[in-house]
């Protein structure tokens, strides 16, 4: 059997056997914006490299630095926030379960994840079949969006089909910045294949909610998405 392992302090506990509810959290509030921007940096590199790429060069000004790159991400972060506050599918939430590589992890924890959670931390375990029924009824019963359990990877391919065709979407909406920033450059962004915002956005966010950063990968994760 395996196992899914849920890490939470006190009052999640008190929360969850009181309301004999599995919470999840908005993916845009994680408390590390790493378990979320993995994935949307890494594309955004890439982007970037492919929308400057389309500038001619007598009409770049200089090379992009790290500082460049962290005002872009945040200038997405906000507009993906925007996005979803405004659309009619909402925000995408997220249950994490931690996974284990021997069976003492099963027994005593993750060493990580107990530091984590702190002191007054606990692990509730459940069977992966449990959570897939409970997902199953829960998809019967109310109306989602999505739900689903997925496992996370922690390396990106950038040669898979979703990887492409986000990075395709994401440099063009850099190349749309650069357009109208600076028109005399004379780049042509290809509006026609753009994807609406919403669209760009919930694919985006199910892409960066799959992949984390292999930093964290003792936690061999599955999430409810």
């Amino acid at each position: 059997m395996k196992l899914l392992s849920h890490y939470t302090n006190r009052a999640g506990l008190e929360g969850i056997t009181r309301t004999k509810t599995l919470w999840a959290t908005n993916s845009l509030d994680l408390k590390d914006r790493r378990e979320l921007l993995y994935g949307l940096v890494e594309l955004l590199k890439m982007s970037l490299q492919a929308a400057l790429a389309e500038v001619p060069a007598d009409k770049k000004q200089r090379s992009y630095t790290d500082a460049d790159l962290e005002q872009i991400e945040e200038q997405f972060y906000s507009q993906i926030r925007s996005v979803m506050d405004q659309g009619d599918d909402g925000h995408l939430y997220v249950t994490s379960f931690a996974t284990a590589k021997t069976p003492d992890h099963d027994r005593r924890g993750i060493r990580s994840l107990w530091k984590q959670v702190g002191e007054d931390g606990y692990c509730l375990q459940f069977s992966k079949d449990d959570i897939e029924a409970l997902i199953q009824r829960e998809a019967q019963l109310f109306n989602y969006g999505l739900i689903q359990l997925s496992s996370v990877s922690y390396w990106l391919d950038n040669s898979s089909v979703d990887f492409r065709l986000l990075q395709f979407q994401m440099t063009q909406r850099l190349l749309c910045f650069i357009a109208t920033a600076r028109p005399d450059v004379g780049v042509e962004p290809q509006h026609e294949r753009l994807w609406p915002d919403p669209s760009f956005v919930g694919k985006l966010m199910m892409y960066c909610a799959r992949h984390k950063d292999p930093y964290f990968e003792d936690e061999r994760e599955f999430r409810i998405l």
